[in-house]
């Protein structure tokens, strides 16, 4: 789904389910030209466990989380080790203009 925000950006919208246990999907981030956002909202047996907003150029954040694949600047295999990470070191990850939000969502 693509949406526009109130301030005009264009948001790339998917989430990503899981049962609590075990956690068995990934996400592929693929960034497509022309949008501002890529928003995943992560669900955990049917609820909300957070909100990650990707920026355009996704190579600050796959450093950061030791990735190995190739086209990094658009594509980010992310996978519960990484949510996880992210999860944990929220100001990091903001501090890599990704924009998080977890429980209670404030």
């Amino acid at each position: 789904m693509h949406i526009e925000s109130p301030n005009e950006e264009k948001v790339q919208v998917r989430y990503l389910a899981n049962a609590s246990v075990p956690w068995a999907n990934e996400h592929l981030v693929h960034r497509l030209p022309g949008v501002d956002w890529y928003v995943l909202v992560l669900f955990k047996a049917f609820e909300v466990v957070g909100v990650a907003s990707f920026p355009p150029d996704l190579t600050a954040i796959c450093a950061a989380l030791d990735k190995q694949h190739p086209h990094q600047e658009r594509h980010l295999q992310f996978t519960r080790c990484n949510w996880l990470t992210v999860r944990d070191h929220v100001e990091a990850y903001r501090a890599l203009s990704m924009r998080i939000w977890l429980p209670s969502f404030t």
